[in-house]
């Protein structure tokens, strides 16, 4: 769950409704020959690979100590590990090449340094999977693997950009991670991809890596620490009503 503090509770994005964004903007990408004849798995693997959240935040959970709703960032990482793994099955019953993808990607969000027992667990089931799947495809499928995780990770961070900042935010009190830039390298964008927000509604890219303007609705639920506090949050987020706002990405300077 993606989790942004209000002045009266809570504004809560699914993980999966945020991946799915995440799918729609790979859709939309400058350049088709990158994802080149593997195209559909790309961007089933970048539309599913948080599919392991939709029970997690189906039922989303209480943090007692800093009283507020987990988020995907501090959830408790033995549950949080077991659902990655589910989500990861789930996507190879439709594409090997796209778990493949998908398991890439989270093994990324661990370093050497910080990996509990529980991590490293999940790592190897992750690494014998890949080695199983390399044993299954040709070889050629993975000749652009790199290019294809770098457009997943690119696309999941700018949904993040615009699910978890306040829409309109000005550069110095936009998010952290993405205040600089996106991280990804692409050709047309040796130094990376810079988002601004233009108004409330647009966001200018530069360079810009979609094929025309791109809109995406971002889906949200709203429950105040008063209706938490009488019905306990899973029921005060299942009573709360589905909002959207749009968002608009366009070239810089437009």
């Amino acid at each position: 769950m993606i989790v942004k503090e209000k002045k009266e509770g809570f504004l809560l994005i699914s993980q999966h409704e945020h991946a799915t964004i995440s799918g729609e903007l790979a859709d939309q990408w400058r350049d088709p020959h990158m994802m080149n004849k593997q195209r559909e798995e790309v961007v089933t693997a970048i539309r599913e690979h948080d599919r392991g959240w939709i029970e997690l935040d189906a039922h989303p959970l209480w943090n007692e100590d800093q009283h507020k709703p987990y988020s995907f960032w501090d959830y408790p990482e033995t549950i949080k590990l077991a659902h990655y793994t589910k989500g990861i099955d789930e996507v190879e019953e439709e594409t090997s090449y796209g778990a493949y993808l998908s398991s890439l990607h989270y093994d990324s969000f661990f370093t050497k340094s910080e990996q509990s027992e529980a991590a490293e667990r999940f790592l190897d089931r992750e690494r014998t999977r890949r080695q199983r799947i390399e044993a299954l495809l040709d070889s050629k499928s993975f000749q652009y693997t790199d290019t294809h995780l770098e457009l997943l990770q690119f696309c999941d961070d700018l949904s993040l950009y615009c699910c978890m900042n306040e829409p309109g935010a000005l550069k110095e009190k936009e998010l952290s991670w993405f205040r600089d830039g996106f991280r990804q390298r692409f050709s047309f964008a040796p130094d990376g991809v810079l988002a601004h927000w233009k108004d409330e509604k647009t966001v200018t890219l530069h360079p810009y890596p979609f094929k025309e303007e791109v809109e995406i609705s971002v889906p949200y639920r709203e429950v105040t620490r008063k209706e938490v506090e009488e019905y306990g949050l899973v029921d005060a987020y299942r009573k709360a009503c589905v909002e959207s706002y749009p968002v608009l990405f366009v070239p810089e300077g437009n």
